[in-house]
């Protein structure tokens, strides 16, 4: 994990069912929400209570991934990224 002290940017490949049946995923995954590094990510479509809570958090932004959008996301991400990083 990264230090507290310094800004980073955490990437994790997917939050779904089988990731939620680790307690230290998501204890791990609960401070990194909490702490002020950027996290990108893909999240399951429908879930438990667990995945539910992150969706519902204030401070996450959720886009969805369609056949429109996928060839652009990148270049969103990547805007969304750099302007978070500057503030």
């Amino acid at each position: 994990m990264l230090p507290e002290n310094e800004n980073g940017v955490v990437i994790i490949d997917e939050i779904g069912k089988m990731e939620c049946l680790s307690d230290l995923f998501k204890q791990t995954l609960t401070k990194i929400l909490d702490s002020k590094h950027i996290v990108v990510g893909s999240i399951a479509l429908k879930g438990d209570a667990f995945i539910e809570s992150i969706k519902k958090r204030p401070d996450a932004r959720l886009i969805p991934v369609t056949e429109k959008n996928r060839n652009r996301l990148v270049d969103d991400f990547f805007g969304i990224l750099t302007s978070s990083v500057r503030q």
